[in-house]
């Protein structure tokens, strides 16, 4: 617990009398800096580990090792593929057929997703290709530069981007040899994107800045039907089938608040859904949508700070418990879950907040001025200020777990320091950063963890304190004297025994700067926390 290189030469000289007198006076300065940090002793009843004892390095240099295994030897295996074979086209299916009838895009992709979904073959729709024979394109573009979505009453104007399906194969004559024509619609890609929904004709005069703008709406409302879908799996499939089997708390611990991110995220899609219907698949407004319920993604944190610790609890259940592991390994097998363990469903919702602020700039980005741009600019603010709250949450919560963790090795005497304890005058200690450092005279490596309100300093494997928890309101850090070492830089104490310094090294020049940083900048606002603590308890005297 000292930080000089030669005290253990110094102690040898002292009489066992100056011995015990340096103990108690030691014992007496650590009791001082605890209730001055105020740092909290436990005793729990648990005794301190033994020291460990230090091996003769004679006797460490005769051990022989064992000579590493020999690295076995790889059987490389060759599969020649087929891949000039050609395959025979595949022909037009009766719910292809039906597709390719409907002349609205809206009606198609409707069409489209009740058949990708349900694999369930469509009414037949009112076929409108005699009265939509002659329809002209000619007045679509001069709608484009104006708002159609109604407003306060107003008529709704809407271009025309549907038309019958005029470009589809021939059967008779329609190719050499009676061959039939392959159709946009029997193409893979038709319905996962909005101009394979779109007439053709009315997509070749289109400006690419409003056709760019419009697959960024599509892929934002598709991408939300998609991950309501996951959602709705989540809590029909897994959630509901495992109240049976575990306790309510673990159940809750796994699952959080995903019910009530469901009912969020289903408003939200019902919305986009509705615009998308009202105004045919051809979006001019989608702003107003995105900035009234993009606040409720708050909801997002519970869940987001939970999830390290669910999947941990869904871990050692699994582990624990054979019926739940069984039960788990069949709903994987299940074709509704498409082979994805839980684990990877809890994920989702995660990955979901952090792509709004993308789709959402993906949008922003062939938004004109004169459309609802203003609107999407306050959702994507919304959007990134709730991910920065999320991140910093989490970051919270994995330094307390960290804290946590390291207090079960701090002994002082006979008690454990509880670096989870509140402060004195700034509330939750908060672990800002940490990571290795050496000393600059000896180069012994000691691991660092810079709190809210103190530095605690401990061996490498973080299991013993090297020396007393420094209170930052009582540090200034600097540079070496001669400032010729990027690498060091050095904490001044004003107390104990008149004053202490610490030089220490960090790996490298960035890390020497920001550690510097970090500490200067906790140790502001320690001084401040206690100034304006000490103003307070004036007032209140």
């Amino acid at each position: 617990f000292t930080d000089s290189d030669t005290e253990d030469e110094k102690e040898s000289e002292q009489t066992e009398e100056q011995r015990k007198q340096e103990r108690e006076a030691r014992a007496l300065e650590r009791q001082k800096v605890l209730e001055a940090a105020g740092l909290i002793l436990k005793q729990d009843g648990r005794k301190p580990p033994p020291r460990p004892v230090k091996r003769n390095n004679a006797v460490m240099a005769g051990k022989k090792h064992r000579p590493p295994p020999a690295i076995p030897l790889q059987q490389q295996t060759s599969k020649t593929l087929d891949v000039d074979k050609e395959q025979p086209p595949l022909p037009a299916s009766e719910t292809e057929t039906a597709i390719m009838k409907l002349d609205d895009a809206f009606d198609r992709y409707e069409t489209f997703k009740s058949v990708a979904s349900l694999s369930l073959t469509p009414s037949k729709s009112t076929d409108q290709s005699q009265s939509s024979e002659g329809r002209s394109y000619g007045g679509l573009f001069h709608f484009l530069g104006r708002s159609r979505t109604p407003v306060d009453g107003e008529k709704r104007v809407m271009p025309t981007i549907s038309a019958p399906i005029l470009n589809g194969g021939s059967s008779a004559g329609g190719g050499a040899g009676g061959e039939v024509t392959p159709t946009r619609e029997s193409s893979p890609g038709f319905g996962s994107s909005w101009a394979s929904l779109v007439d053709r004709s009315a997509l070749e005069g289109m400006a690419p800045r409003e056709r760019s703008r419009q697959e960024a709406i599509f892929e934002f409302i598709a991408t939300e039907a998609a991950y309501v879908r996951d959602l709705q799996l989540i809590v029909e499939i897994f959630y509901s089938s495992m109240l049976d089997i575990l306790e309510p708390k673990a159940v809750t611990v796994i699952f959080a608040n995903v019910e009530d991110i469901l009912l969020t995220n289903t408003t939200f899609l019902s919305s986009l859904e509705e615009r998308q219907r009202s105004c045919r698949l051809y979006i001019d407004r989608i702003g107003d949508i995105l900035d009234k319920h993009m606040l409720n993604m708050r909801i997002y944190r519970e869940y987001c700070v939970n999830q390290a610790n669910a999947a941990k609890i869904l871990q050692s259940l699994r582990d624990q418990n054979p019926k739940l592991a069984g039960h788990l390994q069949r709903l994987r097998d299940d074709p509704a879950t498409r082979s994805l363990d839980l684990s990877s469903y809890l994920l989702v919702p995660m990955q979901r907040i952090t792509r709004y602020p993308l789709l959402i700039k993906q949008i922003l980005h062939y938004t004109d001025a004169d459309q609802d741009r203003g609107e999407t600019e306050r959702a994507l603010r919304m959007s990134e200020k709730i991910l920065r709250h999320i991140n910093e949450s989490i970051r919270e919560q994995e330094g307390y777990q960290r804290l946590k963790t390291l207090s079960q090795d701090l002994w002082i005497g006979h008690g454990r320091l509880d670096l989870t304890a509140p402060t004195r005058s700034m509330g939750n200690r908060r672990l800002i950063r940490d990571g290795v450092l050496a000393k600059a005279k000896s180069g012994r490596k000691l691991h660092a963890f810079l709190c809210s309100d103190i530095l605690v300093l401990t061996d490498e494997p973080a299991k013993a304190l090297y020396r007393m928890p420094i209170p930052l309101a009582e540090v200034q850090v600097r540079e070496l004297p001669g400032g010729r070492d990027d690498l060091s830089f050095m904490l001044a104490l004003a107390y104990p025994r008149g004053g202490d310094k610490i030089a220490l090294r960090a790996p490298s020049a960035r890390d020497c700067h920001m550690w510097m940083a970090d500490i200067d900048i906790a140790s502001r606002k320690c001084r401040d926390a206690d100034r304006k603590a000490a103003h307070r308890a004036s007032r209140q005297g």
